[in-house]
């Protein structure tokens, strides 16, 4: 029969939290016989055919041995706490062949077939004893707990009522990764002698860690002591790396990160490069607390020297929050001290969160320019209560190389309220200023000169939006405080060019939708339109001019001041059906643009967009496109964002396209220029190159596309170029590119990306090159090889780019588990560049 222990509920509790806690792991030298990593026939839990508590009237099935739940209290899937009726949590149920309570030994004893089951927790045993007088539940032989998500294998587990603890013996579990870190790619399987609880840890002793799923592991780490410390660190003590059942390696510590957000290696990699020779670079990671993880590097180059360096990650409480890195090496080959560090705090006080972020390299030979230190550093500040959001911005940066020097500093605060729905008013003020030097190199004869140059300038912006009516009102308005140049070359002559003002400019704005509901409704229904009008005062520097008698020195820039006087009504584009079916549609789109300025200016523009399409199927059409732009009158030179230019073309583009080609062909004609005047010399050039691309795809595994240029006005071929794409079995796969340049008759650039499997699948084979056609040379060479196993694989790439600020040419050797994460990079150019075919987009 079925014996609720009422008040179990911190023994359920510490149950509850030990199968959330199995998220640490150990390892061990020579380990002793454990239990199977994964369940024999004997240990595999019963399927419960109920996750209601058992009750009283429960049986069992005589064909599987499962117990039967009552009528009328089944539900399906796992139970949650928020599941179970109140009055049933925080309690216990029992269920088992046999129930013995010894009211004067005040124990109860489970006997076969031990079925227990708490907030949608069950552990399934052979026996199974709560003792009254020390509040400890035991359960013994085959015990099977599990929450649904992961299960726990054992010889025995204790619960303490009374001191909350937990602890197994002989056991063995698999989680889920979502338990252990997100970016964990299989279950974690481990085995011990013990399992015990420390707060958020799992403890293990003289046990098995895994995440192959085979009988017999195809790898598998032994330690004497593990702890899984989730989304942070495994950590190893005494540990023995198995092939199956052959030592690897063994080693006192190791350190696998699990970290959700991971971006470096944790396993060494070996290698040669022509700047660095021969290396070995390793990762260590380490943990000082639970709240301080690190990571410790160690590399050693035979051209660099010794480089050492650390990655610590801290957490103050829950208002403060960092990493600190820092590495550093005396680089023997140019015979200095390379020192590189990195801050990043954030940092919470009271309403205000505060984060600062500093760099610094100095000699470091992975930068553009080796001799150099430069160092930035940023801080932003941001507050927000209620309606109310303030934020300070500070950048500090300075850099050094041989005889520049210079400096270059910004500053930003901003205030911001909200008023209602629609309104906000928003302050900034902000600046910089820039300082740069020069020290000339002296002789005997002539002194060592230094030279200074730089500027400062200091802002003040207004913006207040809001609603008035079917309004929406833009008050704008910025002053610049401060714009000069300082330095050595202060006061020369030279122009500062400050840039316009707004002092200040209001602006209303409102469509159709808003205007038929008070005006004209018929007419705003049919011609979709946008209003806007405005009026505005601007301060702008007027062109500068070059002083008497010298053709290099400017005069300071004159600041002029007008009036501007704005009326905007742009139509939004709607398709116009011309035929049934909408085979022939025409869409416009326009813009009327009226300005004044003061009493001696005023512009206005017009512009238009006229697209009309004849569908030829579902994705094939012909476009004709017309596209007009020209101002009328004229602005004054001060309002350089007032000149819009002219635009007078006509286009065409056909898109032809089926499930197994695409054909798309498209130039145009630019009216204006062909009604110019040559009196330059030069060709006018109306027509716009024609450009057409055919893209076939044959089958699924083949696709191809030949993309090119024809100058109509000249009749020549500007260029033309092919990519190429398979994709096979067994992972095999071809990108190309190839292109031809008419002008030197030969193929300019050809590259390509392979992948094949070599022998067997588990060998794979990746080749990246480019080779220039014009200098007969390759441009880069990747080579990369990767054997695979079932839960590991080793990895070896070459790398070859002849052409940069400097040479690369070397190869690195690495091992990895699948299983724990890992970051892969693209490959890329020396300046960041990636280095693909551009096969864009498959169809």
């Amino acid at each position: 029969m079925a014996f609720p222990i009422p008040g179990i509920g911190r023994v359920g509790a510490t149950l509850l939290a030990a199968l959330g806690l199995l998220r640490a792991a150990g390892a061990q030298v020579n380990p002793p016989p454990l239990p199977p990593m994964v369940p024999t026939e004997s240990h595999a839990p019963p399927a419960i055919g109920s996750d209601a508590p058992v009750g009283p009237a429960a049986g069992h099935n005589p064909a599987t041995g499962n117990p039967i739940p009552p009528p009328g209290t089944a539900t399906p899937g796992p139970l949650t706490p928020a599941a179970i009726p109140a009055d049933q949590q925080d309690t216990l149920y029992g269920d088992a062949d046999e129930v013995l309570d010894d009211e004067e030994a005040g124990t109860v004893a489970y006997i076969g077939h031990v079925h227990l089951r708490y907030n949608g927790y069950t552990v399934n045993s052979d026996r199974a004893t709560y003792d009254r007088k020390t509040r400890i539940v035991s359960v013994d032989n085959n015990v099977v707990a599990s929450n649904g998500e992961e299960t726990v294998y054992g010889d025995r587990i204790t619960l303490d009522r009374g001191g909350g603890t937990f602890s197994t013996s002989q056991a063995s579990t698999i989680v889920p990764p979502q338990l252990v870190s997100a970016a964990l790619t299989q279950n974690l399987r481990i085995s011990g002698r013990t399992l015990r609880q420390e707060g958020n840890k799992l403890i293990a002793t003289d046990g098995l860690l895994t995440t192959c799923d085979f009988p017999n592991p195809h790898y598998k780490i032994g330690f004497e002591k593990a702890t899984v410390i989730p989304h942070d660190h495994i950590i190893l003590r005494k540990a023995t790396l198995y092939r199956y059942d052959r030592v690897i390696f063994r080693i006192g510590y190791i350190s696998l990160p699990i970290r959700d957000e991971i971006s470096y290696s944790y396993l060494p990699v070996v290698g040669r490069t022509d700047e660095e020779g021969y290396f070995v670079k390793n990762v260590l990671g380490y943990t000082l607390k639970a709240a301080f993880p690190g990571l410790l590097r160690l590399d050693y180059m035979t051209k660099k020297g010794l480089g050492i360096g650390f990655d610590q990650g801290y957490r103050f409480g829950q208002n403060a929050v960092g990493t600190a890195v820092l590495y550093t090496l005396h680089d023997r080959s140019r015979n200095l001290n390379d020192l590189n560090y990195h801050v990043n705090h954030q940092q919470r006080i009271g309403e205000t969160l505060t984060g600062i972020t500093t760099d610094y390299q100095n000699n470091s030979y992975t930068a553009l320019s080796p001799n150099s230190k430069t160092q930035n550093t940023s801080v932003t500040s941001s507050r927000i209560i209620g309606a109310s959001t303030t934020t300070a911005n500070l950048t500090l940066g300075s850099s050094a190389q041989g005889s520049s020097n210079g400096h270059a500093n910004t500053y930003a605060l901003s205030q911001s309220e909200r008023f209602g729905g629609a309104g906000n008013v928003t302050f900034k003020l902000s600046g910089s200023n820039t300082l740069n030097s020069f020290t000339s190199l002296g002789s005997a004869s002539v002194p060592a000169t230094t030279s200074t140059s730089g500027n400062v300038q200091q802002n003040g912006d207004l913006a207040a939006t809001g609603r008035l009516s079917i309004f929406d009102v833009l008050l704008a308005a910025n002053k610049i405080l401060v714009a000069k140049e300082v330095g050595g070359n202060a006061g020369l002559g030279s122009a500062v060019y400050r840039g316009p003002e707004k002092l200040p400019d209001l602006s209303f704005s409102t469509d159709s939708d808003r205007l038929r509901k008070v005006l004209l409704p018929g007419l705003f229904s049919a011609v979709p339109v946008r209003l806007a009008f405005g009026y505005g005062r601007y301060a702008d520097d007027a062109p500068a001019t070059l002083l008497t008698g010298s053709a290099s020195t400017l005069t300071a820039a004159r600041r002029i001041i007008e009036s501007r006087s704005l009326l905007d009504v742009s139509l939004n584009p709607r398709p116009i059906s011309l035929t049934p079916g909408g085979w022939l549609s025409l869409s416009m789109d326009g813009d009327y643009k009226q300005t004044l300025y003061g009493k001696d200016y005023a512009q206005y523009v017009l512009r238009q967009d006229t697209t009309l399409t004849q569908r030829l199927a579902t994705n094939s059409s012909l476009n004709l496109v017309y596209g007009y732009l020209r101002p009328y009158g004229g602005a004054p030179t001060t309002f350089r964002f007032d000149q819009p230019g002219t635009i007078n073309n006509l286009g065409a583009n056909l898109a032809l396209s089926g499930s197994h080609a695409r054909l798309t062909v498209g130039t145009g004609y630019d009216l204006q220029r062909a009604t110019q005047h040559n009196l330059t010399g030069f060709p006018r050039d109306p027509w716009q190159v024609l450009s057409a691309q055919l893209a076939l795809k044959p089958s699924g595994i083949f696709q191809t596309r030949f993309t090119s240029a024809y100058d109509i006005n000249t009749g020549r071929l500007v260029s033309a170029n092919n990519r190429f794409r398979i994709r096979g079995r067994g992972n095999f796969a071809l990108d190309t590119s190839t292109e031809y340049d008419p002008r030197s008759h030969k193929l300019s650039q050809i590259s390509e990306v392979f992948q094949t499997p070599l022998f067997s699948r588990d060998l794979q084979l990746s080749v990246l090159t480019g080779y220039n056609g014009i200098t007969k040379k390759f441009s880069y060479k990747n080579f990369g090889l990767v054997q695979s196993f079932h839960d590991y694989e080793y990895v070896f790439s070459y790398r070859d780019q002849p052409y940069g600020f400097r040479t690369e040419r070397g190869f690195n050797v690495a091992i990895r588990l699948k299983a724990f994460p890992f970051v892969s990079t693209q490959p890329t150019g020396q300046y960041g560049t990636g280095l693909d075919t551009g096969t864009g987009e498959v169809f």
